[in-house]
């Protein structure tokens, strides 16, 4: 099962080989992991949240407010969030006021075709 301390585990191996660049899913579903995980181990530049979607609700949040909001933790401090729809944005946006400045892309997937 996946975990935070797989996570970590990954971080560490990819600072040993002196990677430059590394993709990884954030592995932490409770918020206040979600939180430690980008402030403190990730450091993000780049974030991707392609959607906010009744998942984890557990954890998350019963409502997709809740989780938008528990998702908004993993968008990286003055770096580029970057997203598939623009009903995640909407969905984001009232928890994203009190964050560091940031971009943000919006790529919507429709059919085979991209617009952006």
């Amino acid at each position: 099962k996946a975990s935070i301390k797989e996570q970590l585990r990954i971080l560490r191996m990819a600072a040993a080989q002196q990677a430059e660049v590394l993709v990884i899913e954030c592995m932490a579903v409770l918020p206040e992991y979600q939180k430690t995980s980008e402030e403190e181990m990730l450091r993000a530049d780049i974030g991707v949240i392609t959607n906010v979607r009744l998942d984890h609700a557990e954890e998350m949040g019963e409502t997709l407010d809740e989780i938008a909001d528990a998702l908004s933790h993993t968008i990286p401090e003055r770096g580029t969030l970057f997203t598939a729809d623009s009903m995640t944005l909407v969905m984001l946006e009232s928890t994203m006021s009190g964050l560091a400045p940031f971009s943000v892309v919006v790529i919507e997937i429709t059919g085979n075709s991209m617009k952006g």
